[in-house]
């Protein structure tokens, strides 16, 4: 069996627990109980230190980073993104949001204080209302905004990182087989993260921004 996102998961979890199942498109299965040896987790979001290795390739000369997340259901990947950082020397500007009221306050707290805004996929973000809010700001104040998909790159984001669902389904559909053939168990793998990840990159707001992808760095989409 397999699902797409958090409300199939918890049906999944409930109602087929010793069915085998792959589950995709889920922020952080850490956070929501779904962990079973039935079933196995495909990551489409790059671990911390590859997203922000991406973002300092886009972006070389950046020290300051500003990180906005639902306070409830992404605070161990924010743990995550804060680890790397320090490790590579960044400085992380956290701002915590429960709803979308939120969202406005919490950015103007970051306005003139960090170099990128990264922007966590998780149950407040991927919200079509919270998404124009984050990017609409990020425009308006030119502060260069690392989203999570190329959907909010079509919108005005600088630029994502993240596994195409186009990827997704070839994965889920080989891994799918080998659990058909008997060749692996859903609890072989727990959590697996997608293996290739594409870097979308807007080029208007580049302009805006004032923003030179640099030479050689792979851009796989343009808007």
């Amino acid at each position: 069996m397999v699902g797409a996102g958090l409300r199939a998961a918890r049906l999944i979890r409930r109602e087929a627990l010793d069915v085998p199942a792959i589950l995709t498109l889920i922020t952080d299965p850490r956070r929501y109980d779904l962990q079973t040896e039935s079933i196995g987790f495909l990551i489409n979001q790059p671990e911390a230190d590859r997203l922000f290795e991406r973002v300092t390739a886009v972006l070389p000369g950046l020290r300051r980073i500003g990180l906005v997340y639902q306070a409830d259901t992404s605070s161990l990947l924010a743990r995550d993104l804060l680890d790397v950082a320090e490790r590579r020397g960044l400085h992380v500007e956290f701002r915590l949001c429960r709803s979308r009221k939120d969202l406005l306050p919490a950015l103007n707290e970051l306005r003139g204080q960090v170099d990128v805004l990264v922007v966590l996929n998780d149950d407040l973000t991927s919200t079509p209302g919270a998404q124009e809010i984050i990017t609409k700001w990020a425009l308006k104040n030119h502060v260069p905004l690392a989203a999570p998909s190329p959907e909010w790159v079509e919108r005005g984001a600088l630029f994502s990182y993240s596994a195409s669902y186009a990827r997704l389904g070839e994965e889920m559909s080989g891994v799918a087989g080998l659990i058909l053939d008997g060749a692996m168990q859903s609890s072989d793998f727990g959590m697996l993260r997608s293996r290739e990840f594409e870097l979308a990159v807007n080029q208007a707001t580049a302009r805006l921004l004032g923003v030179e992808i640099p030479r050689g760095l792979q851009v796989d989409e343009t808007y």
